[in-house]
């Protein structure tokens, strides 16, 4: 009699089927005559089976998703495969506005988990967006807030220090009289 999976485990991974010789035996099968020799010994192989696991994803301050994306199963061993790409709502503030970018998915090790990554956690588990922030000054007016980094129109990157900015256009201080 071949025993099943409770004298052996893989972490992730369930036992399906025992294997000899390209033959596939189910779990808690009876074999008889498998060798011609009196006594033989016959090695099987395990058959193994990825778990499934449910990931959640927190969007980390960014807009909910929607239903069908806030989780996901996923296959132990397999890749992720197609992942939710969030998006997060630009933070105005005085003077300008943050804008972000989505860089990927986080899980809680801080090891970036992306759509061909092969699913190691034997677990259900959370990936945490991870996001990157860019300010922009107001162009609106020609007032830029003091202690505001800006980028003046030769590439260079200045914290304001004095409210003497003169023209202010896309971000870029053109010219000022104190900076």
């Amino acid at each position: 009699t071949i025993k099943d999976n409770s004298i052996i485990s893989k972490e992730g991974y369930k036992l399906i089927w025992w294997s000899y010789n390209y033959k596939y035996y189910a779990l808690n099968g009876k074999i008889k005559n498998i060798t011609d020799e009196e006594g033989g010994v016959v090695n099987f192989k395990p058959v193994w089976e990825g778990l499934p696991y449910t990931v959640t994803f927190n969007v980390n301050g960014g807009n909910a998703l929607s239903s069908d994306d806030a989780t996901k199963t996923v296959t132990f061993g397999s890749v992720y495969g197609s992942l939710p790409t969030p998006t997060k709502a630009n933070d105005s503030k005085t003077g300008g506005y943050t804008s972000y970018t989505f860089n990927g998915w986080d899980d809680k090790d801080g090891n970036r988990i992306t759509s061909s990554s092969t699913v190691s956690i034997a677990d259900n588990h959370t990936l945490t967006a991870s996001w990157s922030s860019t300010w922009h000054a107001d162009t609106s007016d020609e007032c830029v807030i003091e202690g505001t980094l800006v980028t003046l129109a030769d590439g260079s990157v200045k914290k304001v220090e004095e409210l003497f900015v003169e023209s202010v256009i896309g971000g870029n201080v053109l010219s000022s009289s104190s900076i």
